[in-house]
């Protein structure tokens, strides 16, 4: 059992005092309603939905998922068999992190955020790594460029009056299609 697990089953001990616990194996598991179907190992007949809690008792936070067809030990809260949760884990499947607004990963000087705004990754001298809006921004100017570049080769219009003359005969008609913002957008992507 590795000490993540520990810490799990050692902080879910203070619900011990006002619940009724059974074995029982895990034969569905709902990840968005966070609930497992299980089944009382000593009374098969004996049916439950189990609440699956995250480490804080809510549903934000660290949320083991248990593994189909592992065992757990379920409590009933108030000893009401309407009121079950699991408690133990035998095995996890993985662990979801539920945030209200963001989350944040840090290490070593480095951090990564992810909110509703995109992912941010922030070095250890604490500048923003090129994601989301700057990378949007960068790849405008990019195809800015290549488009200035592509039209001088083409025509032999040097860019903005830079004093270059001249062009190249391969590149005529080759053109350059610039990234679209839906492509760059915060939303629904990693960029």
């Amino acid at each position: 059992m590795s000490n993540f697990d520990k810490i799990i089953k050692s902080m879910i001990k203070s619900e011990l005092e006002f619940a009724d616990f059974t074995r029982a194996k895990v034969i569905y598991v709902d990840e968005n309603k966070l609930i497992a179907e299980v089944v009382d190992t000593a009374d098969e007949s004996a049916e439950y939905d189990a609440v699956i809690k995250s480490i804080s008792g809510t549903d934000t936070g660290i949320i083991p998922i248990p593994k189909i067809n592992s065992i757990v030990m379920i409590g009933f809260a108030d000893k009401k068999p309407s009121q079950a949760f699991i408690a133990v884990y035998d095995e996890i499947e993985k662990y979801l992190i539920k945030a209200i607004s963001e989350i944040t990963f840090e290490s070593n000087g480095h951090s990564i955020k992810i909110s509703e705004n995109g992912i941010e990754y922030i070095d250890s001298n604490g500048e923003a790594m090129v994601l989301g809006e700057k990378l949007k921004q960068y790849l405008s100017g990019v195809d800015t460029t290549l488009n200035a570049i592509l039209t001088w080769a083409a025509t032999g219009v040097p860019p903005n009056g830079s004093g270059l003359f001249g062009g190249i005969a391969p590149l005529a008609g080759v053109t350059h299609n610039p990234v679209s913002d839906s492509i760059l957008s915060q939303k629904g992507k990693i960029s």
